[in-house]
């Protein structure tokens, strides 16, 4: 009887040859990995592929061998590899980010005890990829928004960061309003640009909802563009106007780190 961790088992079923076999087993390594942002086990990915633990460790190591996969030496777990970002990427805007900052968004909000939130700007508004309840300790993907991005940290982190024009509100007249606090002239607003900018991270001080201070920085790619950002945000009783430039700091060193895993670059600020 043939073994199952033979390479001849990856034969054909019908037409199909061994190659097709060991492509179509690799890429739901791939799938099983991404649902893992922790990391898993080879022992663990062949459980739930219903492989043979050397077969899926073959795989995981060529996998690794072309920067597919990444493994840590002090814990064995097997995680998404840098290169899969970049080829992901390619099919924008539909790539997504989340499963490479969700580490550093837990550790952020298990520090700060606060809500984190990831989030991009597409058609003007802020969409939220991911967030993050230390109180639940689970990370959840937010309903649909429809937050205007100059009234979002999230959105002026990444307003402030961006070399595209075409991403700034419409400035012809006064910006919509959610609270007394939002930014209504475009002139306050590119002034705030220039202080997240120069700063490294923006502030929403009750703008988007009353009652509520948030503080955000943006997360670049490889050509040193701002593709998201995100945020910590807490009730003004718990987040002072004093506090924000120490949180501010702590949230850009998050999104450094985000940017880093990403093989991003963070520009050169003047």
């Amino acid at each position: 009887m043939r073994s199952a961790d033979r390479p001849d088992d990856l034969a054909p079923d019908g037409a199909r040859d061994g190659s097709v076999r060991a492509v179509e087993r690799s890429l739901r390594v791939l799938e099983a990995l991404s649902r893992r942002p922790d990391g898993a086990a080879a022992s663990d990915l062949a459980r739930t592929l219903g492989l043979p633990v050397s077969t899926t460790h073959r795989l995981l190591v060529t996998l690794q061998g072309r920067g597919f996969a990444t493994c840590s030496r002090g814990t064995a777990l097997w995680r998404i590899g840098r290169m899969a970002f970049f080829v992901g990427s390619a099919f924008s805007p539909d790539g997504d980010l989340t499963p490479y900052a969700l580490p550093v968004i837990r550790e952020l909000g298990r520090a700060s005890g606060e809500t984190i939130n990831l989030g991009r700007i597409e058609g003007g508004k802020v969409v939220f990829l991911a967030r993050f309840d230390p109180r639940a300790g689970q990370c959840s993907s937010p309903p649909p928004s429809n937050v205007p991005a100059h009234c979002s940290s999230i959105g002026k982190a990444i307003l402030g960061s961006s070399e595209d024009a075409a991403v700034l509100p419409p400035l012809a007249g006064p910006l919509p309003r959610l609270t007394p606090n939002s930014i209504r002239a475009p002139s306050e607003l590119f002034r705030q640009l220039g202080v997240a900018r120069t700063a490294g991270f923006a502030v929403d001080d009750e703008e988007n909802t009353v009652g509520l201070r948030c503080v955000a920085a943006p997360i670049f790619d490889e050509r040193g563009q701002p593709v998201a950002a995100i945020s910590v945000a807490a009730p003004v009783t718990r987040l002072s106007r004093d506090e924000l430039p120490t949180k501010g700091m702590i949230v850009a060193r998050a999104a450094r780190r985000i940017t880093s895993v990403l093989g991003g670059a963070e520009p050169k600020r003047a």
